[in-house]
């Protein structure tokens, strides 16, 4: 079974962000994994 990480966002956070066409989750595992974002 994986393990879960608290990530920080929060279901109203992550909602508003999908409105807005953005995976906030997405973007904060890369982002922990130490990927670069290119914006």
């Amino acid at each position: 079974m994986s393990e879960i990480e608290n990530l920080g966002v929060s279901v109203e956070e992550y909602l508003d962000g999908l409105a807005a066409g953005i995976d906030i989750l997405e973007l904060k595992v890369k982002l922990v994994q130490g990927m670069r974002l290119n914006w």
